[in-house]
């Protein structure tokens, strides 16, 4: 059932320090001297109105919680500013949710009006003269945006679109989508993939026509209840897809009662069109479910951070690959015609096998891909420590250094020699191989016992004793 507060905001009275902020200065014409007015309510349009009305709500179930708990909890989580949106599982809760909620707003002098119900039981009596408005009619009736029929109980969806043909812009084009309220995302199939703006404006005349046809569409009327009578357990389905137009997620509530009959139903669906940069499929949905039953730290950040979310409010082995012939999202991503729509049952209510027994649900072996993309690369160091030997500090010029261990060992190479070198170092002393390894990052000397090994790359002079 629903309902509305009537003239809500006028209903709260401002603070007295604080109405002069709502002050108004007018004159009828520029000789009369300026009027001074205050706003002593709620103003509507202003930014700060709906949180007060809203505020002061929630306020009321405060003081009321003690003596009408159920109906407190209501009005706390059923009511969207004014509008009034709740149900119970029986006609007398109901009632019963409809007296107190009315008898504490009529405490606050606040009025609940255009009352709306699927069951003409809850329909006030008739000499309740100030709920004569109650409506059980079978004209549409606007709940929070959709069109809701309460007799039969589906909400309604006709189309009535009037395209511009020139000039087509961004901003007529979306002028003419947003008169499409759909925040269930149950025609997602209708506009994702048909939508000009998503990738360019060259697809004009394909809109148009597109338009033309959900125009000549009947009405869409589709089941507000989506679990079955009587039920006893419920499940919640998700199926995703990708494509180069769009990416889709739909979420199914699959009910069933004490007798094991089976309802499974299109709860809503989200969709996101496609980046304009040109991504391959296998990008968007081929490794998803790898990196989902994977582990997070294994992939890039931008990959880990999502992975990491997903793994938080689900558990991985209850992801699994569903062909495309079985997958409902599979229709959004690559659109589907007004006339298909009305009659898909993949769409309304999810693949055959979804309203089977669990035993029989289809099982498909999962097998690790080659080169998975976004995994996180390794980079292994090795890291050694030296010190500078002080002669390197010393002398910063090769050329001088290597003359310095020139003539350190000379008196070691005239040993064997039978004419002594004298002076300045000779070539062949200068390019000795002993005295470039000695001057090299890394160097190679000889032990006592003869057998030879290396250093760790720290330039040093040897020391022979």
């Amino acid at each position: 059932m629903t309902a509305d507060i009537e003239k809500m905001y006028r209903q709260f009275v401002i603070s007295q320090k604080d109405r002069d902020f709502q002050r108004i200065l007018w004159r009828n014409n520029a000789n009369e001297a300026l009027k001074h007015f205050t706003l002593n309510t709620v103003t509507f349009g202003t930014a700060s109105a709906p949180f007060l009305a809203t505020r002061c709500l929630i306020k009321l179930a405060d003081d009321n919680q003690e003596n009408h708990p159920e109906a407190c909890d209501v009005i706390r989580k059923n009511f969207y500013v004014d509008d009034l949106l709740t149900g119970a599982d029986s006609i007398e809760k109901c009632k019963s949710i409809k007296e107190q909620v009315t008898s504490i707003l009529k405490s606050s002098g606040l009025s609940l009006s255009k009352w709306a119900s699927n069951n003409e039981d809850i329909a006030p009596q008739p000499e309740q003269e100030q709920m004569a408005d109650f409506n059980f009619s079978e004209s549409s009736h606007k709940t929070l945006g959709l069109f809701w029929k309460p007799r039969s109980d589906v909400f309604y969806f006709q189309f009535q679109l009037k395209p511009k043909f020139s000039p087509f812009t961004k901003r007529q084009f979306l002028s003419e989508i947003s008169q499409i309220f759909d925040p269930l995302g149950l025609l997602t199939p209708l506009l994702i993939t048909h939508n000009p703006h998503a990738k360019n404006l060259e697809a004009t005349i394909k809109w148009h026509q597109h338009i033309n046809k959900l125009n000549d569409t009947v009405p869409y009327e589709i089941p507000r209840c989506t679990v079955i009578y009587n039920s006893v357990d419920h499940q919640l389905h998700g199926f995703c897809d990708a494509s180069e137009q769009a990416y889709v997620a739909c979420i199914y509530l699959r009910s069933t009662n004490k007798l094991g009959q089976v309802k499974c139903q299109l709860l809503c669906s989200r969709s996101r069109v496609a980046p304009l940069k040109h991504v391959t499929i296998p990008r968007l949905e081929l490794f998803a479910l790898h990196w989902i039953k994977g582990d997070s730290y294994r992939w890039t950040t931008f990959v880990a951070n999502r992975v990491s979310a997903i793994q938080d409010h689900s558990v991985p082995a209850n992801w699994h690959h569903v062909g495309t012939a079985e997958n409902p999202a599979d229709l959004t991503s690559r659109g589907m015609d007004p006339d298909q729509l009305v009659t898909h049952k993949l769409w309304w209510n999810g693949p055959e096998w979804l309203r089977s027994k669990r035993s029989t649900w289809p099982h498909q072996t999962y097998q690790e891909p080659e080169n998975v993309p976004e995994i996180k690369l390794k980079l292994l160091t090795n890291f050694t420590t030296s010190t500078i030997n002080p002669w390197f500090r010393k002398w910063s010029n090769l050329s001088k250094l290597m003359r310095i261990i020139a003539y350190v060992k000379r008196p070691w190479r005239n040993k064997n020699l039978p004419c002594k070198e004298t002076g300045i170092p000779s070539a062949s002393e200068l390019n000795d191989p002993e005295n470039s390894a000695d001057c090299s990052p890394t160097r190679t000397f000889r032990n006592r016992s003869g057998t030879t090994h290396k250093k760790s790359s720290n330039p040093q002079i040897e020391q022979n004793t």
